[in-house]
């Protein structure tokens, strides 16, 4: 995936990459996860306040976000895995949500950290799941996580 704007992702990161609004874009913007694997040493953010897309990139993010991503759509499950840092929003004028959805997971591997700072949330949707491993830091800084479905604890 090279944007929020492109439709799905379905890889491994081979960078850090940052889901996030473009300075020149107003209101809301969804990005669907897809099937993804965020190997350890890299960072999958959401929302943040750096440039959008790889770690490299020059396309400035917009001064507030309001950036909503979501794993599974409608029928189809996904499922994304944690191995490095998965950032969720970046205080109070950059707010994300990531929203796993029915048939879809979120699987924190050992080693795996996950931060969700103020204003930012992680939804597990009836029958989605959050699976956190054994060895896994969340740090939740005033965000919040809203729990409907499984939450399995390894």
């Amino acid at each position: 995936m090279r944007s929020i704007y492109d439709q799905k992702l379905s890889d491994t990161l081979k960078t850090d990459f940052n889901l996030a609004k473009e300075h020149t874009y107003f209101g809301a913007v969804q990005s669907n996860l897809g099937r993804l694997i965020v190997p350890k040493n890299i960072t999958l953010g959401l929302g943040l306040a750096t440039g959008i897309g790889p770690a490299n990139s020059t396309v400035a993010s917009a001064a507030k976000q309001a950036v909503h991503c979501f794993v599974g759509h409608g029928c189809t499950g996904d499922t994304v895995h944690i191995y490095g840092d998965l950032r969720i929003g970046d205080g109070p004028n950059n707010l994300a949500s990531l929203r796993v959805n029915e048939s879809s997971a979120l699987v924190l591997h050992k080693g795996a950290t996950l931060f969700i700072e103020p204003g930012s949330r992680l939804e597990i949707s009836r029958e989605g799941a959050l699976i956190v491993e054994k060895g896994v830091s969340i740090v939740l800084d005033r965000g919040t996580i809203q729990l409907q479905g499984m939450l399995v604890l390894e």
